[in-house]
Formats: structure tokens, C-alpha cells, sequence
């Protein structure tokens, strides 16, 4: 079992999952459950969320106690967990590179707001074009702009400045990691005995929410 197949076997197991339109919840009681796990607020732009979730996920086989080093490396917000990476994955074994591997995030970057982008997981390595393909959360399967949904894409591999979303490159999993022994694998540890009230309290259907809790975490 590779490290890198788990990321993008679990990532792909979530294509489908559907956003309550405008990032108020999630469809799929579970998912929803899942995402407030790992930190999603309502009004909060989700793709970081996402990724983080698949990470926690896949690490659990490899390294029981990731929860505590990756909470310090994701983000609510693409760019600050880009940056987290890039300044402290090292330390933990994570590579920046320029080439797309399975597993790996890729990262991108807003042309009109900086301090925005997105985030994903590589399901392949470069493929002809030059191209390569993701699972993305908060994307659009259709073409449009607008997100709301796991789907899976296919991505230029170009770094060039001139797109509304430009590539900052890729962040691999640390690659020596050796799955640990069945016998002491620790599985997620969801709280769902709050579910009720948590989903409850997150009735949307007839409230909007806040301006505040519409600022986007990209």
C-alpha cells in the first residue's frame, strides 16, 4: 500500500459531495459531520477543508498521531496553508516540486486577489497536454465558476501569470513513510454524538448567513 494511492483513494471516494449552495452545509449528513471536524464554518469557501480532511484521513494509517502536526499545517485559507508548507513541511517531510505526483496537493493562486486561490488533490503525474488530473472540493463539474460540489478535474501544468487562478507548484507527501501495523491503527476519531444539535443549529434552509460569515477563505 502506497501512501500517495490512499490519498487519492479516499479523495475520489468523496466525488459526488454536494454543498448546500452559497457554503452553508453539506448535503450528505456524514460528509457534513466530517467537515465540521476539521474545522469548516458556515459561509467558508470549503477546497482547503476538503484536502485537509483526505490528509488526516490517509495519514492515520501511516502515522497515528498526524492529527496534531497537519492542524498546524492546514488552513482554512489555501494560500496560509501554502505557506505553512512551504516554511514548516520540511520538518515534517514534505517536499515543494514543480510535478504533479498522486497525492500530492496542488496549490493555486488568484490573479485579482492574492491572498486567495485554491487547493487539490493530484490524482496523476503530468499527462500529455501538458496537463494533469484532480480531486477537487468546492469545484464545478459543469464548467461554471461557482463551486459546489467533489468532482474531478483535469488541470493545465503551466506556470504562467496570466490565468484568473495561477499554479504555485505541488506539495508531496513525505515519501518514506512505512504504514504502521494493522493491530494499532487508530481509527478517526469523529465525534458524532453532538450530530443532531450540530445539524440542527446549522439549519440553513431559512437563514442567511451573516456578512461576516460570508467572507471567503479561499
Amino acid at each position: 500500500m502506497n501512501l500517495g494511492n490512499e490519498i487519492v483513494r479516499i479523495a475520489k471516494s468523496y466525488i459526488g459531495q454536494q454543498e448546500i449552495r452559497g457554503n452553508l452545509g453539506f448535503k450528505n449528513p456524514d460528509f457534513h459531520v466530517k467537515m465540521l471536524e476539521v474545522g469548516f464554518k458556515r459561509g467558508h469557501a470549503w477546497c482547503a477543508y476538503f484536502t485537509e480532511l483526505v490528509y488526516k484521513e490517509a495519514f492515520l494509517l501511516w502515522v497515528p498521531n498526524s492529527f496534531d502536526f497537519l492542524d498546524t499545517l492546514f488552513s482554512a485559507s489555501t494560500q496560509l496553508t501554502w505557506n505553512n508548507f512551504r516554511r514548516s513541511g520540511p520538518d515534517y517531510g514534505f517536499e515543494i516540486s514543480d510535478i504533479p505526483q498522486p497525492g500530492a496537493l496542488a496549490v493555486w493562486r488568484s490573479k485579482k486577489h492574492p491572498t486567495q486561490g485554491h487547493i487539490a488533490i493530484c490524482e496523476t503525474g503530468v499527462i500529455p497536454g501538458p496537463r494533469f488530473k484532480t480531486v477537487e472540493g468546492n469545484t464545478n463539474d459543469k464548467g461554471g465558476r461557482e463551486g459546489y460540489i467533489v468532482a474531478p478535474k483535469t488541470r493545465k501544468h503551466d506556470f504562467a501569470k496570466r490565468y484568473s487562478l495561477n499554479l504555485l507548484g505541488f506539495v508531496y507527501y513525505p515519501l518514506e513513510l512505512i504504514p504502521v501495523e494493522p493491530d494499532v491503527v487508530i481509527e478517526p476519531q469523529i465525534d458524532t454524538t453532538n450530530y443532531i444539535d450540530k445539524y440542527l443549529d446549522f439549519n440553513i434552509y431559512n437563514t442567511q448567513p451573516t456578512e461576516e460569515k460570508r467572507k471567503y477563505y479561499y
